[in-house]
């Protein structure tokens, strides 16, 4: 039995049914047709290939509907991507901070092994930081920039260099990497105390300091490392504080921060000298530049050439963009979006943030 296809509303598609229904039908036999049937043997019949009743109809009917989509639905157009201007986040994943943190633990764990077991070493590390201290402290006293022309404070510099390289000389660099730790790790947890106390007396961090210089937590922090209080406020990292401690990336960039003073002192140590991890440079690095508060414009552009040249797999086109796009340099931010987006450095945000860059220029360019 045919199958029946119902018919559709549109009555430009009950006549193509129609029509397509009187297709279907077969036609007559013809004279030569029924000469052959009768079987004389006069002329060989042709084959004639039909289609099963109904399939012509129903293949308009599909031509019809997507005909008919095709002007509803018009095609697709492409996804917006909207302009951003975050730099890449300064705070990595968990892991790698725990990572880290493992690493300086295993060399802090070395370092104390060592010292308990041997007095000179204990009184050779006690020598490093004492000496460090008095520096600091005549640093903090008449400035930074005084004590660079200052004759007694380069004395001290240079006996403290020599310190560290004779440290250095008799124990390794990996035990003088593990007082570097030592060092860092006190730095943090005074500056953990100072932001608990801070946060008690319901101040920020600058107020804090500055109305209470001499209060057990900041006098215990300026005591090992003089100065350090008001740096570590200026740089914003008590922002990153809960309440009780600071958050991992912080508490990281904290203790690197005072190490790398530290390794900076390992300058007169011939061969290989210890400092900071590669890691833990790219962390420093990349929070100077998205987070440090006291940094312009021109300095914070020259560290992202030091992530650049620390890693080359660093999107630091991109990261120069955004800092100029940020500050209303829109035409240079421009240039270096495009370049970004040329290099694979966030290519659609890249493209988004230059045509986002050109349009502010021209709306600033045109008069009310």
């Amino acid at each position: 039995m045919p199958s029946e296809v119902p018919a559709p509303e549109d009555p430009r598609a009950a006549s193509a049914i129609a029509a397509a229904n009187r297709a279907d039908e077969v036609p007559p036999p013809t004279d030569r047709a029924s000469a052959s049937d009768g079987g004389d043997g006069a002329g060989a019949s042709e084959p004639v290939l039909i289609p099963p009743r109904g399939l012509v109809a129903v293949t308009l009917v599909m031509a019809l509907l997507v005909a008919a989509a095709a002007v509803t639905w018009p095609p697709a157009q492409a996804r917006r991507v909207d302009p951003n201007l975050s730099l890449n986040d300064w705070r990595a994943e968990a892991q790698v901070y725990a990572t880290a943190a493992a690493r300086l633990d295993a060399s802090l764990a070395e370092f104390e092994q060592a010292a308990r077991s041997r007095a000179d070493i204990a009184k050779a590390a006690r020598s490093v930081g004492n000496q460090i201290s008095a520096w600091q402290q005549r640093e903090r006293d008449i400035g930074v920039l005084a004590a660079r022309g200052d004759a007694q404070t380069r004395l001290m510099h240079g006996r403290l260099e020599e310190t560290v390289r004779a440290f250095v000389s008799a124990f390794g660099g990996d035990l003088y990497r593990g007082l570097a730790v030592r060092y860092g790790r006190d730095v943090r947890i005074r500056f953990e105390a100072v932001l608990a106390a801070a946060s008690v007396a319901g101040d920020d961090l600058r107020t804090w300091i500055l109305r209470e210089p001499r209060s057990d937590d900041v006098t215990a922090l300026e005591a090992h490392a003089a100065g350090i209080a008001a740096a570590l406020a200026q740089a914003g990292l008590g922002e990153y504080f809960d309440g009780q401690r600071l958050e991992p990336a912080a508490a990281l960039v904290v203790e690197a921060l005072a190490m790398q003073r530290v390794f900076s002192l390992a300058i007169r140590v011939p061969g290989v000298r210890p400092e900071l991890d590669e890691d833990l440079v790219r962390t420093l690095l990349a929070f100077r530049v998205e987070a440090h508060q006291g940094l312009d414009l021109g300095r914070r552009l020259a560290l992202v050439e030091e992530l650049r040249r620390l890693d080359p797999t660093w999107p630091a086109t991109w990261d120069q963009a955004v800092l100029l796009a940020r500050a209303g340099r829109f035409r240079a931010a421009a240039g270096l979006f495009d370049a970004a987006a040329r290099m694979g450095e966030h290519r659609d945000l890249a493209r988004a943030n230059a045509r986002w860059c050109r349009d502010r220029l021209h709306a600033d360019q045109t008069p009310p």
